[in-house]
């Protein structure tokens, strides 16, 4: 008797099924209990490496899938994993990722470009999903952080929640590539079941 092959997922479509029991799982917690289980799922899954070290460029922003299919990603990576997750559980939490200077509390280093998530970003005060530090915090306890802007799938804003200055994905290429790639992963994955 001849042995069946098991298929063979494409680890973009096991990724992009995996991220989907992820959002069930996480669906039927409290808002905030959701928040610090997507942010600490996320952190535990994804081990930080550069761009340069991923993609062998200086910038490159990957889908949720892209990511936990390596395994692997940057600040952005993360936070938009985060954001993806929350909007997928119906977070109705209104998560934004925001373009931050940031520079380390305990050396005194030069600010760099890093990305982080807000969520509930309409409060004055919202709450910051972050790889670097994993407890969640308002903005105003974030010393380490200055919002330049904020973004998610319908606007840009200046800063946290400043003025609305425009439409992201036609003003941030990596995030229109972003949104691009994923619904198409999503679609493929949608198919394939």
């Amino acid at each position: 008797m001849k042995a069946h092959a098991l298929p063979v997922l494409d680890p973009l479509q096991a990724a992009t099924d995996r991220f989907r029991l992820l959002a069930e799982g996480l669906r039927h917690l409290p808002p905030a209990e959701r928040h610090a289980a997507a942010n600490r799922r996320i952190n535990e899954l994804v081990d930080y490496a550069p761009d340069l070290d991923l993609c062998g460029a200086r910038d490159c922003w990957q889908t949720p899938a892209e990511t936990l299919a390596s395994g692997r990603g940057d600040c952005e990576d993360y936070a938009i994993a985060k954001y993806f997750l929350l909007n997928a559980c119906g977070s109705g939490g209104c998560p934004r990722l925001v373009y931050a200077s940031w520079a380390s509390p305990v050396a005194s280093a030069a600010r760099v470009a890093h990305i982080a998530l807000i969520a509930d970003a309409h409060d004055r005060d919202p709450v910051v999903l972050d790889c670097l530090d994993p407890p969640l915090l308002p903005l105003s306890h974030r010393t380490d952080l200055r919002p330049v802007f904020s973004f998610d799938s319908s606007g840009l804003w200046r800063g946290a929640a400043g003025q609305r200055v425009g439409d992201a994905a036609l003003r941030l290429r990596p995030w229109r590539g972003v949104l691009d790639r994923w619904a198409l992963q999503q679609r493929a994955t949608a198919m394939a079941h």
